[in-house]
């Protein structure tokens, strides 16, 4: 019985350290990740980041663009980002102020629909110069289902594990006995 209690405790520390890294980095946390940080297009620099980080297939892929000139923002340039499933037909869409959490950046997104890498190409038209640069995306499947089936295994190996422990044994009720 020792050595199925000490399984049994092992089993659910290894369970709760795989699980943590999924709930940190799933889908249900959101958040971004920089893909292209202050690198040269044309004479400019650019940072592109995306959400949600990681990208799934029930979400759309946003894409920001930030374009400075050293210290200064470039308002005024013509923004295309172009995503590209591997075996799909790229999809072009300009990037726009409007969609954008700040004034100073560029935003567009797109309907992710299969998992599987994708290509994120940023091209940039200004009348100071023109560019382009790309970067991977891998798209996975949401796992928001599975989620919480592994945070009902470690409930139900404790259950497992008390039945084993103590058997269906029924409650016994002591009688007092006054003196």
């Amino acid at each position: 019985m020792k050595q199925f209690t000490r399984s049994l405790l092992l089993c659910l520390c290894l369970l709760l350290l795989s699980i943590a890294p999924v709930l940190a980095e799933g889908p249900l946390s959101g958040g971004t990740r920089i893909y292209i940080d202050k690198e040269p297009l044309g004479p400019f620099m650019v940072t592109s980041f995306a959400a949600p980080n990681p990208p799934v297939i029930t979400d759309n892929l946003w894409v920001t663009v930030q374009v400075r000139d050293g210290a200064k923002a470039v308002t005024d340039a013509r923004i295309w980002v172009i995503v590209t499933p591997r075996d799909g037909v790229p999809q072009r869409i300009e990037a726009v102020h409007e969609l954008a959490a700040s004034a100073l950046d560029y935003t567009a997104y797109f309907p992710v629909t299969t998992p599987g890498p994708y290509e994120v190409r940023i091209e940039m038209e200004h009348p100071s110069g023109t560019g382009s640069t790309l970067y991977p995306v891998q798209v996975s499947e949401p796992l928001t289902s599975y989620i919480f089936l592994l945070m009902a295994l470690p409930f139900l190996l404790v259950a497992l594990f008390l039945v084993r422990r103590f058997g269906m044994q029924p409650l016994t009720t002591q009688k007092r006995v006054e003196p």
